[in-house]
């Protein structure tokens, strides 16, 4: 579907890699829009199913997972709840190591850190691709267009 439809929150179907978590609304516009409580209740839902997906011998307990959920949403209010569930799809898939005896808030925290590597290089790529269709289609361009675009820039 074309980028610059948003996708709603609630529904993370396609948030599947860094590259789409970038079109979902940051934790900040959530709570503006939906308010905290619901922001909250949908973080605690993904950290809730996304853990269960891994078999440690020490889990975290609801209260440890409301206790991230807290410090989550006090750090990282312009990432996205998207980014979270994408985060935890690649620990799933082993893109951060192994993590074979329990899994706590400092290890949630080292996989969003690395995770937030991978969210860059996706920024800086999707950047680098509306640069060069803006470059591209300068070519293109008549003389009065580029004229008009000398003049837009020399105004800024």
């Amino acid at each position: 579907h074309p980028t610059n439809l948003r996708p709603s929150s609630t529904d993370l179907s396609n948030a599947t890699t860094p590259e789409t978590a970038l079109n979902y609304p940051t934790i900040l516009n959530q709570i503006k829009d939906k308010g905290l409580a619901h922001v909250y209740a949908e973080l605690i839902a993904v950290l809730t199913r996304g853990l269960q997906a891994f078999n440690v011998k020490q889990p975290m307990t609801p209260t440890q997972i409301e206790l991230f959920a807290e410090d989550f949403l006090d750090v990282y209010v312009y990432e996205s709840i998207a980014d979270l569930k994408v985060c935890l799809k690649h620990a799933r898939l082993g893109q951060y190591g192994s993590h074979y005896q329990s899994i706590d808030s400092l290890t949630l925290q080292t996989w969003f850190k690395l995770y937030l590597d991978e969210k860059a290089q996706a920024r800086e790529l999707r950047h680098q691709e509306k640069k060069n269709q803006d470059i591209n289609g300068l070519q293109y361009a008549t003389p009065e267009q580029l004229t008009e675009i000398k003049n837009r820039l020399n105004e800024k």
